[in-house]
């Protein structure tokens, strides 16, 4: 048991990375190897929900005397609300035949995908967490796949949006560089003894964020990315960088619609 714990610090940093990130890393294989994405999305998500279920089960039994903050059961309830919502649904409207014959699978999505790992994160100590070490892996691998996809080239969709060369829909794509896009800022603004060189990196990891914002050409990530700036910067006190930060965003997503209207 003392072995267990002394491990715990590893194992539950690599469960937040996996569930951060994992999915974004190899998401564009199928594309490079060409073969269809559920060869090797399924066995991912059936890996993560493996995981997430021994999670659960060893800190329920070597934690028992853990009490349940009234947080987590509004978390639960949540869930619950959720799914009953997800089946009324389904009973009270009509969908489309694809969606209908993905009913099952959807409640497998929220439940499978969604809940059960955000509980396993729940039943983690927070003190055997190293929050920084996950930051500074999880930008990493950001950073290189929506870099590589840049490169690669973004092609888009007859909606005029693009999910990259990832295994995802475009509104994903679309926060995933929103998140990096955030954790740039964040870098910049909270942590005073920024280098020069990291701040035009994180400069950088900002711009190409906004980027794949745009390309995905969807509201919800822009409106995250809005609401997410203006709390931190309400949390530093920077009404002028608040404006100017504001200012820059428009200004880069105007530039772009221009760029692409005229090439």
């Amino acid at each position: 048991m003392i072995k267990l714990e002394s491990r715990n610090i590893n194992y539950a940093s690599s469960f937040y990375v996996l569930l951060l990130a994992g999915f974004i890393l190899i998401s564009g294989l199928p594309y490079f190897l060409s073969f269809e994405s559920r060869v090797i999305t399924v066995p991912f998500r059936a890996f993560v929900l493996g995981m997430s279920i021994l999670i659960i089960t060893y800190n329920l039994y070597s934690n028992k005397n853990n009490k349940f903050n009234i947080s987590d059961y509004f978390f639960v309830l949540f869930w619950i609300v959720y799914v009953i919502n997800a089946y009324l649904s389904f009973k009270n409207y009509e969908f489309s035949s694809d969606i209908e014959h993905k009913e099952v699978e959807i409640y497998l999505r929220i439940i499978g995908i969604c809940f059960i790992p955000s509980l396993a994160i729940l039943s983690l100590n927070p003190k055997l967490i190293n929050y920084k070490l996950i930051f500074n892996v999880v930008y990493v691998i950001i950073f290189m796949v929506l870099l590589a996809n840049i490169i690669n080239g973004i092609n888009y969709n007859y909606q005029g949006r693009s999910s990259g060369f990832l295994s995802t829909y475009s509104i994903d794509f679309g926060h995933i560089g929103v998140t990096l896009a955030i954790m740039s800022l964040y870098n910049i603004m909270f942590y005073d003894k920024i280098s020069k060189h990291l701040c035009f990196l994180m400069l950088i990891g900002f711009l190409i964020g906004t980027y794949i914002l745009y390309a995905s050409a969807t509201r919800g990530p822009l409106i995250a990315l809005i609401v997410v700036i203006s709390y931190m910067l309400f949390k530093k006190k920077k009404k002028f960088y608040l404006i100017s930060i504001y200012f820059i965003i428009i200004i880069l997503i105007k530039g772009l619609f221009f760029l692409n209207k005229k090439y």
